[in-house]
């Protein structure tokens, strides 16, 4: 007997030329909710804090180490015009 087919593989077979992933869908939007959450509970933590102290200042070190190598990147590659 057959195995019954994934969710992605029989909604496929209703789009003619799909090769749609549910699976794969799933997965990205828990990632991203995730990220939502944490993101969240960050920002409640330096509101509580005041957007001061010491986590604060790790906060802002961590966005900066970030926000540098991308801006760079941009400004080299004119990338940040085009935004």
């Amino acid at each position: 007997m057959d195995p019954a087919p994934s969710a992605s593989t029989a909604l496929a077979g209703l789009i003619p030329g799909s090769s749609l992933n549910i699976e794969g869908l799933t997965e990205s939007y828990l990632d991203e909710t995730s990220h939502l959450l944490a993101d969240r509970e960050l920002f409640a933590e330096l509101k509580s804090d005041g957007f001061v102290g010491v986590r604060y200042e790790i906060f802002c070190n961590e966005l900066a180490a970030y926000g540098r190598p991308v801006m760079r990147r941009w400004l080299i590659t004119g990338e940040i015009y085009r935004r």
